[in-house]
């Protein structure tokens, strides 16, 4: 796909953003662990209150089975449930049977067929599979303001030798009009509609395992799945694929990724970070400062990780951890970021066979001056990164030692080498984001350069005003257009060639940031609506 690099790169930077501009930043909608329910009631652990009653389910270890006839969850009406201009839907899927041709089995949704196709009220998203004569097929419909029924938004995938009775894992990712699924971390289909609209608002309930419904001649529609569901989660912002835990201190140590690796803080204070924000970052004393993130069942790897922290180091003249699962004995250490006694970073990544890597930088990083490293694997090469350059690349294809020690930040496992200093924004991932993703991420969050548009021979007037704009662009090929709140929050989207005229006047005044990317080149302006 050869827009998907991008459009991931500005699905992690938005998030980024979002997450670093936001002092109470929660987006989970739902949470549905599977772990904690009664015969009849499943908790939505995300202390959002959506909990769900079951009907004929089965339980067993960790997660509720479902019959294929009669099995249902039903999570009553919400607002929050629905009307929003993103959604991540994230679920762990085990099918037992697949439905038969021309039958559906549904995840989850908020989607009442039975009032009618063509009630748009009734219908937000659903997320599920149906059976064609050429097979199994992944779906994720979204119902918008302007769609009804079967005229909505409808991403389809053929999936060759569809699985059953294994677990999987799906993302499904709407973000304005833009949608794209997931299995197991590997992108099956995406497609921009370039739809500029939210998700309906619905008065139907959320249900899960099934959908509400008939057929055309208004018999009952069996979706019902035929199968096991564990871990449910539903965010109101785009999630990144792979995304394990991040941590934003925004004036906790919490995980905004929604797994729960939420951060104990022992001795740590809060600080200013890297912009100038207070209580955004962490000071570690190098003594007895440190962050204990446990250990949960999202923490597994593989075949693939990458890991990512901003520091500001203070002057100390031993090994420093940073960012690890690390410490104690061999058989249950995973990896880590870490400065040397000479202030060089460098990293570790324990295999299955107990043999490690080092990549490591050649230079050291100056005290006093904050700076983003990186380490990344995918089962060929781990690379390492110092502010968005790679400074080591080590070959290697073997498995991860997927360890249970608890996640830490400032420190490992037992040691005490403990970091002095300021850390910030650490991220874990289980798959390996590319050299231009991790390069992005740098640039977006130091030294974006605005005030391009002249120079690529795009013009934007007036600026600022009331929000009305011109575009004049002289390249007579198409470009597409983007412009996101200084939070990340992509508010609009379109193509244009040679002129374009936005009617921004709906939004807030303030400062916007518009993106137009052309064939050749990506032009950056900042946008003022008075």
């Amino acid at each position: 796909m050869t827009n998907f690099n991008y459009k991931l790169t500005m699905i992690l930077c938005a998030f980024f953003l979002f997450a670093q501009n936001s002092s109470t930043f929660s987006q989970v909608i739902a949470h549905w662990d599977f772990n904690s329910g009664t015969s009849n009631v499943l908790p939505d652990v995300s202390g959002n209150g959506h909990d769900g009653v079951i009907e004929n389910g089965s339980w067993e270890t960790d997660h509720l089975c479902f019959n294929g006839v009669n099995s249902e969850v039903n999570v009553e009406s919400d607002p929050s449930l629905s009307g929003m201009n993103q959604l991540t839907v994230i679920s762990k899927v085990k099918f037992n049977e697949l439905p038969e041709v021309g039958e559906y089995s549904r995840i989850v949704g908020v989607y009442d067929e039975f009032n009618g196709f063509n009630s748009s009220t009734n219908q937000a998203y659903n997320l599920g599979i149906d059976s064609t004569v050429e097979g199994i097929r992944l779906i994720f419909s979204v119902r918008t303001g302007s769609s009804t029924g079967y005229d909505g938004i409808n991403l389809y995938s053929l999936i060759e030798s569809f699985p059953i009775n294994e677990w999987i894992e799906i993302y499904a990712l709407f973000d304005n009009g833009y949608m794209a699924l997931y299995v197991d971390g590997e992108l099956i289909i995406e497609e921009d509609f370039y739809a500029n609209a939210n998700i309906n608002e619905a008065d139907s309930p959320l249900t899960i395992g099934y959908t509400i419904g008939t057929n055309n001649n208004n018999d009952p529609l069996n979706t019902h799945l035929n199968g096991c569901i564990d871990d449910l989660k539903l965010f109101n912002i785009i999630v990144p694929p792979g995304l394990v835990a991040y941590y934003p201190f925004n004036a906790n140590a919490n995980d905004e990724s929604g797994n729960g690796n939420d951060g104990t803080v022992n001795g740590a204070t809060l600080t200013t970070d890297r912009f100038g924000n207070e209580n955004s970052a962490y000071n570690f004393d190098g003594i007895n400062d440190f962050i204990d993130c446990g250990h949960n069942s999202s923490q597994v790897f593989s075949d693939q990780l990458t890991m990512i922290a901003w520091v500001n180091t203070a002057s100390q003249s031993n090994v420093r951890f940073i960012f690890s699962k690390w410490g104690g004995a061999n058989d249950n250490e995973s990896f880590y970021l870490a400065l040397n006694e000479n202030n060089i970073p460098y990293g570790k990544i324990n295999f299955t066979d107990t043999q490690e890597i080092v990549p490591q930088s050649s230079n050291s990083i100056e005290t006093g001056n904050w700076h983003m490293l990186a380490m990344t694997y995918n089962r060929d090469s781990a690379l390492y990164y110092v502010d968005g350059v790679i400074v080591d690349t080590i070959y290697d294809n073997r498995e991860i030692l997927s360890g249970t020690l608890p996640l830490m930040i400032g420190d490992d496992n037992g040691n005490n080498l403990r970091f002095s200093g300021k850390i910030d924004d650490c991220r874990l991932y289980n798959i390996a984001l590319s050299f231009s993703q991790i390069n992005s991420l740098y640039d977006i969050t130091t030294n974006v350069d605005f005030n391009t548009l002249e120079n690529n021979n795009i013009k934007l007037f007036p600026n600022p005003n009331n929000g009305e704009f011109n575009i004049k662009l002289q390249n007579n090929i198409e470009n597409d257009i983007y412009i996101y709140s200084l939070g990340g929050r992509l508010i609009y989207r379109n193509k244009v060639k040679n002129f374009c005229e936005l009617k921004l006047t709906s939004l807030n005044k303030g400062i916007y940031i518009l993106k137009i990317i052309s064939k050749d080149r990506i032009s950056t302006e900042k946008l003022i609506i008075e």
